[in-house]
């Protein structure tokens, strides 16, 4: 295997097979896991939020435009992490601040890719329901996914099923990331493992390259974290949980 593309346009170098780190970053503290020898920093718009003690779930209340609170900490993080890649969290569905201009902004300013976040797949009921009808759901997403790759931007896309990971890929996805709980979450392991498994199939059919990860699956000690990772491994080429990510090399 080789190092995933998202190091192309890096200096950070990773061995083949070798582990590869993501990590969630704010302005104030972007060098800290550069120091602590991660390959990837993304700038998430509740990164702002948990500098101020909140929950990452807070960032789906309207309290600022997600897209702007990104944007606004992703020229500090650039500067702070020189020579890694930069990923920045766009949300699709922004009627005020337009995903097609975010991209071309963020490309200007140092981005290397986009994830999908906030993401309407982390609601449920009417109110996803209403979104979906009114042109401002999931669909969105992944046509977002496109409109990222046609700017030459990387694109990871959040999914929470197959049929989503299926559509993300279909619009040029170059990675699934399964997302399997919020921060506080404890979804049991083994559902979180299947959830997954189907989920890194049906991607992989859709596209043979794509790459699947996963992510959200808490552990507050080190030995539950192994026992996540040897449970979820074997389905993907990348474990986490919310803030910090390591998974195998990518490629």
């Amino acid at each position: 295997m080789t190092a995933y593309p998202i190091l192309d346009r890096g200096t950070h170098a990773v061995p083949p097979n070798a582990p590869l780190a993501a990590a969630a970053g704010g302005a104030a503290d972007a060098a800290r896991p550069v120091r602590a020898g991660v390959n990837v920093v993304v700038a998430y718009h509740s990164s702002v939020l948990r500098r101020r003690g909140l929950p990452s779930v807070s960032g789906l209340l309207p309290w600022a435009g997600a897209n702007d609170l990104a944007m606004a900490i992703l020229p500090e993080i650039a500067e702070a992490v020189v020579g890694l890649p930069v990923f920045i969290t766009v949300c699709a569905n922004d009627a005020l601040r337009l995903a097609a201009v975010v991209v071309v902004e963020a490309a200007a300013l140092g981005a290397h890719g986009v994830l999908n976040a906030p993401t309407v797949g982390l609601l449920s009921g009417l109110v996803r329901r209403e979104l979906e009808v009114m042109g401002l759901g999931f669909k969105q997403e992944t046509e977002f996914m496109s409109v990222a790759r046609g700017h030459g931007l990387k694109a990871w896309g959040y999914a929470f099923g197959p049929g989503q990971a299926r559509a993300l890929v279909g619009n040029g996805a170059e990675a699934v990331v399964v997302h399997l709980g919020i921060t506080g979450s404890r979804q049991p392991i083994h559902r979180a493992a299947r959830t997954l498994a189907v989920t890194a199939d049906i991607a992989r059919v859709a596209g043979r390259k794509v790459h699947v990860l996963a992510h959200g699956v808490q552990s507050l000690t080190r030995r539950p974290s192994l026992a996540c990772a040897q449970k979820l491994l074997p389905f993907t080429d990348f474990w986490g949980s919310p803030g910090i990510s390591v998974g195998r090399g990518l490629g």
